[in-house]
């Protein structure tokens, strides 16, 4: 078994067990616990004879293929790899000793299918999000899209705040957000203005059912609402931004945060406007707010 892949290949982990001991130690070894769980979600994840020869064989036990101390010896010495077990005759003899597999898995494949596995469950929760929201996405229909298991989406992911972060940064790799530097650059208040919401109503309009049903939820989705926190500082400093020029009046930073915020575009979109069309309406009630009505 454990010469018929090349050993450069694969992480082998083999140890000497006395017989009566051996189902006690795969019972309570809690400090493998961990990697037995992980080999074993690749073994099944893996699916495919050309990976791994056997499920079952390489999960914490005694493989068929490996009775006694001579034959484990034989086949590592075979695969050039004897020296990790050294000393295996000399602690126990044949019959009292059982050989524990903890793990014969590629490493670099295992690494490379961790961040397949990873990816498949981002997608499929980023899917469920723009169909039905974070508050109605359950874990078992993530599992089920992703292929996998649920204690895999938990391993992945056991904290919510993390796999929602990660869905927020795969969704805005995908639709990058305006980048509005620039166009706070331009020295015209009324211009810089009309060029940020433009460019701001054309991302709403572009992921309007992601975007309404994350603002929707974070109402009601505490680890939600703590991955957006960042949109109101942003906010706050657009507002900063386009302040300048129009006046800094507290009536003025209220119409700057109310032309920004996604539900007013979506109020003016309900109207029929376009997007530039709602950004003149907008950019005539900032002004009438400042004093300057025209």
């Amino acid at each position: 078994m454990l010469a018929h892949e090349p050993l450069d290949r694969r992480e082998v982990h083999v140890e000497a067990v006395p017989r009566h001991d051996r189902a006690h130690r795969a019972a309570v070894d809690l400090g493998r616990l961990q990697e037995r769980r992980d080999v074993l979600e690749v073994a099944l994840e893996a699916a495919r004879p050309d990976e791994l020869d056997d499920p079952q064989l390489v999960v914490a036990g005694v493989p068929e293929g490996v009775r006694d101390p001579a034959r484990l010896g034989h086949e590592l010495a075979r695969a050039g790899e004897a020296h990790r077990v050294p000393d295996l005759d000399a602690e126990a003899p044949g019959d009292d000793v059982g050989v524990l597999v903890l793990a014969r898995v590629g490493v670099q494949r295992r690494a490379e299918k961790a961040a397949e596995t990873r990816r498949r469950i981002v997608e499929a929760t980023v899917a469920l999000h723009e169909e039905v929201g974070p508050a109605r996405t359950t874990v078992a229909e993530v599992a089920r899209r992703a292929g996998v298991q649920r204690l895999t989406v938990y391993n992945h992911f056991p904290d919510e705040r993390d796999l929602l972060a990660a869905c927020q940064a795969h969704f805005l790799a995908g639709h990058p957000p305006p980048d509005v530097e620039e166009l706070l650059a331009a020295e015209d208040p009324v211009d810089r203005l009309r060029a940020v919401l433009g460019a701001l109503y054309g991302f709403y309009r572009q992921t309007e059912p992601m975007s309404a049903n994350v603002r929707r939820d974070a109402q009601v989705v505490p680890a939600l609402a703590e991955v957006m926190a960042g949109e109101a500082a942003m906010r706050e400093q657009l507002v900063d931004g386009l302040a300048r020029g129009l006046g800094r009046s507290a009536r003025v930073r209220a119409a700057l945060a109310v032309a920004l915020d996604f539900g007013t575009w979506q109020i003016l979109a309900c109207q029929g406007l376009g997007d530039a069309a709602a950004a003149d309406v907008m950019v005539a009630a900032v002004r009438a707010a400042g004093g300057a009505l025209s």
